[in-house]
């Protein structure tokens, strides 16, 4: 996962305050996400998902999130299986800028 947030990390990380806090922002802007379940396993890990609140990721941090990995990756091979029709095109997978 290093390497994928890497390739955010200078145009996200200092706006948004770090992997917590963008993996949080980019769940949220997800149209079909209606809420975000955290499960931190470390104080830190809590802390930056708390100090988050609510940072708004823009349609060019979420198209470089599609360039590093294409809607319908799986990043891990334990995560094999069917890719819904939903996430083919980018107007389905983003709330409107002014509903983040």
């Amino acid at each position: 996962m290093v390497p994928l947030t890497g390739g955010l990390s200078t145009r996200s990380q200092p706006s948004h305050g770090g992997s917590d806090a963008l993996a949080l922002a980019f769940v949220r802007a997800h149209s079909a996400v209606t809420s975000a379940i955290i499960g931190p396993r470390l104080m830190e890990q809590l802390d930056g998902i708390l100090a988050a609140g609510g940072p708004t990721l823009d349609d060019g941090v979420l198209d470089r999130v599609d360039e590093l990995v294409p809607p319908g990756t799986d990043v891990s091979t334990d995560d094999g299986g069917w890719t819904p029709p939903a996430i083919e095109a980018s107007w389905r997978r983003r709330r409107p800028l002014a509903a983040r």
